[in-house]
């Protein structure tokens, strides 16, 4: 028995079986080609998260692990810091480098009297090039005070230094000494400094 359109029933069921094979076939390619890229970019938003957080870990604990620093334009570090060259340089007996931190109108006031700096300069020098020196010159106590302007500074300490004259006559003692410092120029320097000798403790 022949169709009109001139084909067998049987070659029209076996056209149409074939289609929907083919249809079949292309919408389960089509459903396991969605599937594959919904769990890809599942997969690769999982990993990003991962990556994120490990970082984050990371980062948290180099941050813990390192010791609070103090900002450099903390006024009170730098004049610590600062006393500790002007003292290191006393005690090493470095002339340059000393009287490199004072200020052109230094002044201070000693036991024998007020002095500027071109007088200190040249009796200090006379001493160490006469054969004098510092043998050891450490400090305690340090109290430091900034003014409100963050350009002004006093330091305040004990001063316990062992020197040795020309003669090889070895003296020590304990010294009350107060620094002032400016800051000119975005630098420090001593300005006015205060020295006279520490009261004897009493014995018990």
């Amino acid at each position: 028995m022949t169709s009109h359109d001139g084909h067998t029933p049987g070659n029209s069921r076996e056209q149409d079986l074939t289609r929907n094979m083919q249809i079949y076939k292309m919408k389960k390619r089509h459903a396991l080609i969605r599937f594959i890229g919904i769990h890809s970019k599942r997969a690769r938003c999982y990993m990003k998260t991962r990556v994120m957080l490990v970082a984050m870990l990371l980062l948290a604990g180099g941050l813990i692990g390192l010791p609070a620093k103090t900002p450099p334009d903390n006024p009170e570090q730098q004049i610590r810091e600062l006393e500790d060259k002007v003292n290191g340089a006393y005690a090493a007996n470095d002339l340059t480098a000393y009287f490199s931190y004072y200020a052109p109108d230094f002044s201070q006031w000693l036991p024998e009297g007020r002095t500027d700096l071109a007088t200190y300069q040249k009796d200090w020098t006379g001493f160490i090039h006469g054969g004098g020196r510092v043998e050891s010159a450490n400090y305690s106590d340090l109290h430091i005070q900034i003014g409100p302007s963050g350009d002004t500074a006093v330091a305040s300490y004990i001063l316990r230094v062992r020197t040795r004259n020309a003669k090889g006559e070895v003296s020590e003692e304990d010294n009350q000494e107060s620094d002032v410092f400016f800051k000119r120029g975005g630098v420090w320097k001593i300005v006015f400094l205060h020295y006279s000798p520490a009261p004897k403790k009493k014995a018990p």
